[in-house]
């Protein structure tokens, strides 16, 4: 029978004062590095951290709307769960989803057809250019709307990679509701630790500008400005080399709270030291983590897609011509509630991506501290390590 855990959880295995069961391949491989990077995909499909994406994605579709509502824009006719913006409508919240999640089936797509450098392009686009264009729109309004996604994805996020590194460290099962409530307690750091780096690099963007106006402004002023030119260079560098490590491993910030247990600072110290202490093992795993996850994004959106389109190929095989296309295409109350439910489940595959985003981060994470600070992955904070 299961033993039950304290810490939200179920561990496999048999009573102390019974007979050893048989050694099984996980124990085999738990030390090893290569089952742990292939095991990203089933640990984010597994119902758990499944759910919590989905509400991921509710929670972001929820929020833009609500955001679009209170700056003016008109609210979109048809059920919020949609991802194409209208012609002419304005580049925010439903658009702005719209764009991310597209953009990350493009790179899935061009992945498989083994054209790494449109891939790369997409998934880029989709992460940062999108993010970019929204603030260029509208600076004000683009910060408050990624902000609050920020907000949104740092709680779901921290409760998918809690729930993960429970699951690698400690072969324990968390509930979502336990892994939700640890992130809602820790969601200042784990939003913090996204904002930190931002942060110094537009501190660094403000005081370059205050000083260029400063000293360069006036004709005696700006000699000395010219001498002392080296200090901002310095600075600009290094608010590039913050981005850049940003760029490339702000994805071990939310895991390093969630496995931790520590605040944001100590996050961005370790996410830092990771990418830079072994960079080539950190692409290494990255790309391994990558191509997994195109391959089981497309399978999972392959089956979501065909289960649609099986059911109402189906349900509709028996009607007339024209009561299915009735069924399908009024303003009905049956078929308006069919189009939810479809839209729903189609809701799936971004729930998935969500879910295999932060899981396969957190497997990356534990195995860059294995291999920068030689720790071993079954040790993750838990509650009560304080106190001890």
């Amino acid at each position: 029978m299961p033993e039950t855990s304290d810490h939200g959880g179920t561990r496999s295995g048999a009573s102390p004062i019974s007979a050893r069961a048989p050694v099984t391949l996980r124990e085999l491989t738990a030390g090893l590095v290569w089952p742990q990077l292939l095991r990203s995909a089933g640990l984010a499909v597994q119902p758990p951290r499944l759910l919590v994406g989905l509400l991921v994605v509710l929670g972001l579709l929820a929020v833009g709307w609500l955001l679009d509502v209170v700056w003016g824009a008109a609210p979109p006719a048809e059920l919020p769960i949609r991802f194409r913006a209208a012609p002419g409508e304005e580049p925010f919240a439903d658009a702005f989803l719209a764009e991310v999640f597209s953009g990350v089936d493009v790179a899935a797509r061009r992945a498989m057809e083994l054209d790494v450098s449109k891939a790369l392009t997409a998934l880029v686009q989709s992460a940062y250019g999108t993010a970019w264009s929204l603030l260029g729109a509208a600076p004000v309004r683009g910060a408050v709307t990624l902000a609050a996604f920020l907000i949104v994805c740092a709680i779901g996020g921290g409760a998918i990679a809690r729930m993960t590194a429970v699951d690698v460290g400690a072969d324990l099962s968390m509930s979502a509701r336990d892994g939700v409530a640890f992130a809602l307690r820790r969601w200042r750091s784990l939003t913090a630790a996204w904002l930190a780096p931002l942060f110094v690099v537009g501190a660094i963007a403000m005081l370059l500008r205050a000083s260029g106006w400063l000293l360069l402004s006036l004709p005696v002023l700006d000699v000395l400005g010219a001498v002392l030119y080296a200090i901002p260079l310095a600075l600009g560098l290094l608010a590039m080399l913050l981005l850049g490590v940003f760029a490339v491993g702000h994805g071990l910030l939310i895991p390093a709270v969630a496995v931790e247990g520590t605040d944001a600072l100590d996050a961005v110290q370790r996410a830092y030291a990771y990418v830079l202490g072994r960079p080539g093992r950190m692409l290494l795993y990255a790309a391994v983590l990558l191509a997994q996850g195109c391959v089981a994004y497309l399978v999972v959106a392959w089956i979501v897609d065909a289960g649609v389109r099986f059911t109402h190929e189906n349900t509709t095989a028996w009607l007339s011509e024209a009561r299915a296309a009735k069924v399908h295409g009024d303003d009905a109350a049956a078929p308006t509630l069919i189009g939810f439910w479809e839209s729903a489940f189609r809701l799936l595959p971004p729930a998935f991506l969500v879910s295999y985003a932060f899981s396969a981060s957190t497997v990356l994470y534990l195995l860059l501290r294995r291999v920068n600070d030689e720790q071993d992955v079954r040790d993750i904070w838990m509650p009560g390590d304080d106190a001890a």
